[in-house]
């Protein structure tokens, strides 16, 4: 008497069905029961080898499964890290300076027990400024010489009794940034909220955008101070925006002061 043909698991079928779907939408409502239905088949076929094949296809479904299950997590946990993070500190109380010319900002930070004086490069046509001015005191602040420089930033040595008065920004070095930071864009004494959102590798520059539906006026403030949300430090120095006047995000460059 012939032997019966063996016929294929159709849990086997169903699971590599669900593993290829789970696949192309990394979806564990998909991969979860095709991880499942590969386990039982596999189970099923092992002790009915007689009457059961679709071996391969039980295997085939619980790669995928797995597959799709650890692109998933990883997919998860990539967009969590994107989510805006909540602000943490507050924006430190903070007049900027005005650069030479009026062209710009400026502000002083303290690091390692000293203070300095950071602003753009760009304002002063790549040069460092000779003046800073500030509408607390009418004496200027001298400009001593030029310490670091950045791709569109630079550190500065001045002279100022005046300036030494007031309570420098802080700063902690190598700052660490990542995409849904809250952020301050200071400005004379105004706190623009925002968040950064992707890092422009071409120009060397975070990009933030202020809180939803709103915009900020970007005319004339570049060389101010970005403070982290999360620390209220300085973290880096404004630089560029999409529009003058009502910009809908705007650059700045990580400030890296040894």
């Amino acid at each position: 008497m012939p032997s019966r043909p063996r016929r294929t698991s159709g849990l086997a079928i169903t699971s590599f069905i669900l593993g290829l779907l789970s696949l192309f939408c990394f979806s564990v409502l998909t991969g979860i029961p095709a991880l499942v239905l590969a386990i039982v088949s596999l189970g099923q076929i092992k002790r009915s080898p007689a009457t059961l094949s679709g071996r391969g296809l039980a295997i085939a479904g619980l790669v995928l499964s797995l597959i799709s299950t650890v692109l998933f997590i990883a997919l998860m946990g990539y967009t969590y890290t994107l989510r805006p993070k909540p602000f943490t500190a507050s924006a430190p109380a903070y007049t900027t300076l005005i650069g030479e010319g009026y062209s710009g900002r400026g502000f002083h930070f303290e690091h390692r027990g000293k203070t300095y004086v950071a602003c753009s490069l760009h304002q002063f046509d790549n040069m460092q400024p000779s003046l800073m001015l500030s509408d607390l005191f009418d004496n200027p602040v001298t400009i001593t010489g030029q310490i670091h420089v950045q791709t569109d930033l630079q550190v500065l040595r001045y002279r100022s009794t005046d300036l030494d008065v007031l309570t420098p920004l802080p700063y902690s070095p190598d700052p660490i940034i990542s995409i849904g930071d809250p952020v301050f864009l200071l400005d004379d004494d105004i706190a623009i909220k925002g968040h950064v959102t992707r890092r422009d590798t071409f120009d060397d520059q975070w990009i933030f955008e202020p809180e939803k539906g709103t915009t900020f006026e970007a005319q004339a403030r570049s060389g101010s101070p970005i403070i982290s949300g999360l620390t209220g430090q300085v973290i880096g120095v404004f630089l560029t925006a999409d529009d003058p006047d009502q910009a809908t995000w705007g650059g700045f460059e990580s400030l890296q002061f040894p």
